[in-house]
């Protein structure tokens, strides 16, 4: 008789399981590590950005002699349309396009937001990174901007020599997504849109009240997000990147909301920046 053969043997249901939870468990280590190495390349492509829109300032007082402001006179007077040229986005600079997807604007951990429209006639391109215009929007009222790139009144022509607490001591552009409705955050409009002060507080015109003041430099507020408008933030982890006047770009805890950034939105306050 010929030789039997060995029974072919499977997995037992338990031995399954165990092998199913041991996957279960690389997967959810391995998830983590994903996501960390992805943020971190958000925050240097988002850095990256930032740094391309501190020369291009440069660039501009190079040959203007000033930063740019608010020259008054319509949409393509703001800081980012004069700046056009000076990030290879001539062309759109020419037919004052206002609908255009500007990559050097678009920070990769926000989610894709359409441009809203039409309003006015027109569609509207977003940008995440905003204009520091000074300390707080009432400061119009006492002389004009305090800000490196102030916009109020549109007379108001900032030099670096006019920068004396220091280009490195001064925050030029900082992070704000755009509303997931993109009805706010486009690079053609001013106030709140294209620039925005360090601090809004009680006396202060904001948008979309009533929102809880005062408002820093601060992390989405997601039972609010219409009021988000009003400050600083950024879709990364903790913090946000900002250009400063040098042409530097640093990445700022959220705690330095109410110390540091207020005081580092102006330009010549003589105030001390804080050493942490």
């Amino acid at each position: 008789m010929p030789a039997r053969r060995p029974a072919r043997r499977g997995f037992t249901l338990i031995e399954l399981l165990v092998v199913i939870a041991i996957i279960a468990i690389l997967i959810g280590l391995l998830l983590p590590a994903v996501q960390k190495v992805r943020e971190a390349a958000s925050r240097i492509k988002c850095t990256n950005n930032l740094k391309q829109l501190g020369i291009a300032a440069h660039a501009y007082h190079d040959v203007n002699q000033r930063f740019p402001g608010y020259a008054g006179g319509g949409s393509n007077q703001l800081w980012l349309p004069q700046m056009l040229p000076y990030i290879e986005q001539q062309a759109i600079a020419t037919n004052n396009l206002t609908d255009a997807t500007i990559p050097v604007l678009q920070c990769s951990s926000n989610q894709a937001v359409p441009p809203y429209g039409p309003f006015g006639g027109k569609m509207w391109g977003i940008t995440n990174y905003l204009a520091v215009t000074g300390h707080r929007y009432s400061d119009w009222s006492k002389g004009g901007d305090t800000g490196l790139l102030a916009v109020y009144p549109a007379t108001l022509k900032v030099k670096m020599s006019s920068v004396l607490d220091g280009l490195s001591n001064t925050v030029m552009i900082g992070e704000r997504p755009p509303h997931n409705n993109a009805y706010w955050g486009w690079y053609q409009y001013p106030d709140w849109d294209s620039h925005i002060w360090a601090v809004t507080q009680s006396g202060d015109s904001y948008l979309n009240s009533p929102c809880t003041l005062p408002m820093y430099f601060q992390e989405e507020m997601k039972s609010k997000p219409d009021c988000s408008a009003n400050h600083f933030w950024s879709r990364h982890t903790g913090g946000a990147n900002f250009a400063l006047g040098d042409g530097s770009v640093r990445f700022f805890q959220y705690q330095a909301g109410p110390t540091m950034i207020p005081v580092m939105s102006t330009r010549a306050a003589g105030e001390v920046v804080p050493s942490n």
